[in-house]
């Protein structure tokens, strides 16, 4: 079975937290972080930056959108709360997203890590976008 890491940790201590793993073949890493607007990264995503941390790593930018207070219990009212995921590796993406939602979320693939994951930047347009799928009623 295929190991799924999410890192959760302050933009600063991304490095060192990735350090601590010094073999990432075969694993899929969730990139949660969001880098401080004002950080000069030259050009590149912070998954970008994740990823080099992480070498042979699947990487996944996702869960990193969302406020932890939009997730109630929604299993009352048949909604899910969209969840973006943005990753090159297709395989890990269809894995995250049976994970997601297995977990009551509705997974939406933007694309490829580097063009969609500029989507979900902290103050791009996806970012602390509240979205919710509201399951249709057979009538």
């Amino acid at each position: 079975m295929q190991d799924i890491v999410i890192l959760c940790v302050r933009w600063e201590q991304a490095k060192q937290a990735l350090a601590e793993i010094s073999d990432w073949g075969g694993r899929i890493l969730v990139d949660a972080t969001n880098r401080p607007a004002n950080e000069d990264a030259e050009g590149k995503t912070s998954s970008e930056i994740i990823a080099s941390y992480a070498p042979g790593a699947g990487v996944i930018k996702a869960l990193n959108t969302l406020v932890m207070n939009w997730m109630p219990d929604s299993s009352e009212n048949d909604r899910k709360l969209v969840l973006f995921m943005s990753g090159d590796d297709k395989a890990a993406k269809q894995k995250l997203a049976r994970v997601l939602d297995e977990a009551g979320f509705a997974p939406v693939d933007l694309g490829g890590l580097i063009e969609s994951g500029r989507l979900q930047e902290f103050g791009a347009p996806l970012s602390g976008l509240h979205m919710n799928l509201v399951k249709r009623m057979n009538s």
